[in-house]
């Protein structure tokens, strides 16, 4: 009897520590690329979004994000909507490793001696990161991507090429999401 006691003492004390925390199926956050960018080129930048477990190693999501910000005399304001898929092979989704495509819709305007031309870029993205949720449902995630543009970018006249605005529009992506899983 003293042994099955102690057994069930023992089983009460290290079960919960070995338990599972329920899975987290939703999650919302803080995309801090696009204030880093605007921060970068000294201006202004705010994103955000929300991803929802749709398998247990699947998800989908959305995101948003603004940037503005001024460069060489040269005006920028871009805003982009997204939506995107995510694979966790290593895990449950909306936490740990994964790798995941986005297709976005963009709106970036160049204004250049009070001339303004407005371009709707469609971009594809593959990303992969690491999403680090902790047992109250606070996460971090480090991402990183290479994305290409589709359709033409329409220039001021006076503004020559611009050939660092190619790369904010092609090329490699990175950022941090900060958030919260539920």
């Amino acid at each position: 009897m003293k042994k099955m006691i102690a057994a069930c003492m023992l089983a009460f004390v290290i079960l919960p520590v070995f338990a599972q925390e329920p899975e987290k199926k939703n999650a919302v956050f803080v995309d801090l690329s696009y204030p880093l960018m605007g921060l970068i080129y000294g201006g202004f930048g705010i994103g955000g979004g929300y991803e929802r477990a749709l398998l247990p190693q699947v998800s989908a999501g959305g995101n948003f994000g603004y940037v503005g910000f001024s460069l060489e005399n040269i005006e920028y304001l871009g805003f982009d909507i997204r939506a995107d898929i995510r694979y966790y092979p290593l895990g449950t989704a909306i936490s740990k490793f994964y790798i995941g495509a986005i297709a976005s819709c963009s709106s970036i305007s160049i204004t250049y001696n009070s001339s303004r031309q407005t371009s709707y870029p469609f971009t594809v993205a593959g990303i992969a990161g690491w999403k680090g949720v902790s047992g109250s449902g606070f996460f971090w995630e480090p991402y990183v991507g290479y994305r290409k543009a589709f359709g033409e970018l329409k220039l001021p006249a006076g503004t020559g090429n611009i050939d660092h605005l190619s790369n904010l529009i092609n090329g490699l992506v990175f950022g941090i999401g900060l958030g919260w899983a539920f």
